[in-house]
């Protein structure tokens, strides 16, 4: 698993992206063998609920409870088939795509690992065995072709029968836009402007001179590839969450957010209401599966 830590933007975006496009793209129980389960820090912990939440794979662990419903039917259909297949357990991590909202918030990853991702062991064994010790004949099995789908395309299908894959893909991507929009603009509010010229300044306070967070997480100075993490990056992470916490800044932020949520979300509440139903359909369909 790579280790370094994304732009704090771009990390937003690709968080917003996995509630998208939801199981297609990020609930996915077979790991990150094209791209699935974002990992990134920093999760709802670190702040209140927000208004879009409850539309989202990870809201009540549905998204965990389809990705360990999608690996048992793989498994069953693998079987059927004759092909071996002995993945590693599903992940938590791989269940989670809306992390890293505001950053590093936690004190103890700083002290760990600086700005860099900790490594989820359970996230990498699995994720290891997908993306290398997969043979031919098991790839063959798991993505079918054209006229015989695969093992991965029929647990899908199962757990999304009675959606409209289509229509869904279009109501997440509606969800998708008003979290963006309102991650944006809250970005751009007055109070969050204020925290993080106040969080520049106890940083200064502390010996460090950057103007947000973002660019603390950004800077050249820690590099990726390195084997460790030297004691300066992880001092200036562990500044960076100290400082978050005495500004309030994920707190005002999350307030800010949430405001601009519910305004953007005034006019759509047929299409939202259609996203609830369509979730209720995707848990019962793996409720089923894993009774």
């Amino acid at each position: 698993m790579r280790r370094h830590v994304l732009p704090v933007s771009a990390r937003r975006g690709a968080a917003l992206l996995c509630l998208a496009l939801a199981l297609t793209a990020c609930g996915s129980g077979a790991g990150d063998r094209d791209g699935r389960g974002g990992a990134f820090r920093g999760a709802a912990a670190d702040r209140g609920p927000l208004p879009l939440d409850r539309y989202s794979d990870g809201h009540d662990g549905l998204g965990l409870r389809m990705s360990l419903a999608e690996d048992r039917l793989v498994r069953a259909c693998m079987k059927r088939r004759g092909v071996p297949w002995s993945p590693p357990p599903v992940a938590r991590a791989d269940a989670d795509p809306a992390q890293g909202r505001y950053g590093l918030t936690d004190a103890d990853d700083a002290r760990r690992s600086g700005y860099r991702v900790p490594e989820d062991p359970a996230r990498a064994r699995r994720n290891h065995y997908f993306l290398d010790e997969l043979t031919a004949r098991q790839e063959a099995a798991l993505d079918g072709d054209r006229n015989h789908p695969g093992c991965q395309e029929q647990a899908i299908a199962v757990l999304q029968r009675g959606v409209d894959r289509q229509r869904q893909q279009q109501q997440s991507l509606l969800v998708f836009r008003l979290g963006a929009q309102a991650m944006e603009n809250s970005a751009r509010a007055p109070g969050v402007r204020a925290a993080e010229k106040a969080w520049s300044a106890c940083m200064r306070e502390r010996g460090h001179r950057y103007p947000s967070p973002e660019a603390a997480e950004r800077s050249t100075r820690w590099n990726a590839g390195t084997a460790g993490v030297r004691r300066h990056e992880r001092d200036v992470a562990l500044a960076d969450v100290t400082c978050k916490e005495k500004v309030s800044l994920v707190r005002v932020w999350a307030r800010a957010e949430a405001a601009e949520q519910r305004r953007l979300m005034q006019g759509h509440g047929p299409q939202l209401a259609a996203v609830l139903r369509a979730n209720a359909v995707r848990r019962a369909n793996a409720e089923r599966v894993l009774s």
